[in-house]
């Protein structure tokens, strides 16, 4: 369990950085543009528009703005990749949070995204 809560400690700590790098403005891309550049599927448009659509449905959800979902996302990818051993996409990460939050929820994504990883990490 201690695990856990070290990983869940680094994951806010990480976010935290990553929005104040966010919010001076260090880029010029759209959040859905830098995912599915992480992703490799940038400058494919059709791929663009399915992270965007993606993220408009989270961030009515969860009440997050998109660039807190897209912050989120990334160091998830980071926490399976390093912790569990898994790879996944952004892709599949969002679509399987979308999928799993019910409509007009208003779940914390930070909360929904640390439970997706636990589960799928296994």
């Amino acid at each position: 369990m201690k695990t856990i809560s070290k990983t869940i400690l680094i994951f806010i700590l990480t976010v935290s950085f990553a929005l104040v790098f966010y919010q001076i403005g260090l880029s010029q891309n759209t959040v859905e543009e830098k995912m599915a550049l992480i992703d490799g599927n940038y400058p494919n448009k059709t791929k663009v528009a399915r992270y965007r659509y993606l993220l408009n449905s989270l961030e009515k959800k969860t009440d997050e703005p998109k660039e807190r979902i897209g912050d989120m996302t990334v160091k998830s990818q980071e926490i399976l990749r390093k912790e569990y051993g898994r790879e996944i996409s952004l892709l599949d990460l969002l679509e399987g949070v979308n999928k799993s939050i019910p409509l007009r929820s208003k779940l914390p994504y930070a909360n929904v995204i640390a439970a997706y990883i636990m589960i799928i990490g296994r």
